[in-house]
């Protein structure tokens, strides 16, 4: 940003002294003081863009370090990562045998909950069975 607003200022000053220099440019081979003046202005015009170009050199300089520093951040991320994977999968592939492990657990629960509710006859059984139970120890114990 200070070097855009450093060019920009220069490109002002460059517009403000063009008429200037054009002017004294005309009278430098006739008049000393005119050649004085033009090589103040030029001078002064050439010492800004000197800086300016120092500005830039120094600026390509860090763009240059900091693009360093990113490839080598994005580097060990990238690694980070192949190892966080390798780490979750394990030397054999843990994570995907436990995955088919819980998908295959999952499908045998479906199966024994289905096969129950088509059952609906040893349900009702069960459940009269327990309240039997429930009501004799219960009488049981009252009458103790």
């Amino acid at each position: 940003i200070d070097l855009n607003q450093e060019m920009m200022r220069y490109s002002t000053r460059f517009n403000s002294y063009y008429s200037k220099l054009y002017e004294l440019a005309g009278n430098v081979n006739e008049d000393e003081q005119a050649k004085a003046d033009f090589t103040n202005a030029y001078g002064k015009l050439q010492l800004q863009v000197q800086s300016i170009q120092e500005s830039m050199e120094q600026d390509l300089l860090e763009l240059n370090r900091f693009k360093t520093v990113l490839d080598k951040d994005s580097s060990n991320l990238s690694i980070k990562a192949d190892e966080a994977v390798k780490t979750l999968q394990g030397s054999s592939g843990d994570i995907v045998k436990l995955r088919e492990d819980i998908k295959r657990i999952q499908g045998e629960i479906q199966a024994e909950l289905t096969t129950i509710l088509n059952r609906p006859q040893e349900i009702i059984k069960g459940s009269i069975n327990i309240g039997k139970q429930v009501f004799t120890i219960t009488n049981q114990t009252a009458q103790t």
